[in-house]
């Protein structure tokens, strides 16, 4: 056709609103404004509004690549991942869609009696999360009034929250 260009048989953009795949065993579905596949690497751009769900995780952000031979994700800006009836919020996230494994950085979230903020929140089972340069305080203001800090904090959801010093 004259006037248009051609582009690369292995790298597709679609514009498209909604779209399931088949990830792993399990059905994922998701949402972006712009989507783009790339065959030769087996790789997902998203990028614009983002959510991705499955019955065990809903994750919302601003840009996402998915690498399918791996199975990971990697997600930038206003992440929230919501897992086990758990919210975490922050900037940039690594996870593992196959085992649930995965960390978040600049990350926060509200546990029963306070809120958790930390460098990086990760998860290696299911309702265990670890905080890494983390505060613990029971104010809810945007900047609290006081907190305590430790280097090293191990949630056990919906139970306690450990403490080791720096």
């Amino acid at each position: 056709m004259k006037g248009m260009k051609r582009r690369p048989d292995s790298f597709f953009l679609f514009v498209l609103m909604f779209l399931s795949v088949q990830l792993y065993s399990e059905k994922i579905n998701y949402i972006s404004k712009t989507i783009i596949y790339d065959n030769e690497k087996k790789t997902i751009l998203l990028c614009d509004s983002i959510r991705i769900s499955s019955s065990e995780f809903t994750l919302t952000c601003d840009t996402l690549l998915i690498v399918k031979k791996d199975k990971m994700l990697f997600g930038r800006r206003n992440i929230n991942l919501k897992m086990n009836e758990f919210d975490i919020k922050g900037e940039s996230i690594v996870f593992s869609y196959d085992t649930k494994t995965g960390s978040i950085y600049h990350a926060k979230t509200k546990i029963d009696k306070g809120f958790l903020t930390g460098e990086k929140i990760s998860t290696f089972k299911k309702n265990e999360y670890f905080i890494y340069n983390g505060n613990f305080t029971t104010c809810s203001a945007d900047t609290p009034h006081y907190s305590f800090y430790a280097s090293k904090m191990h949630l056990y959801q919906n139970d306690r929250v450990i403490v080791r010093p720096f």
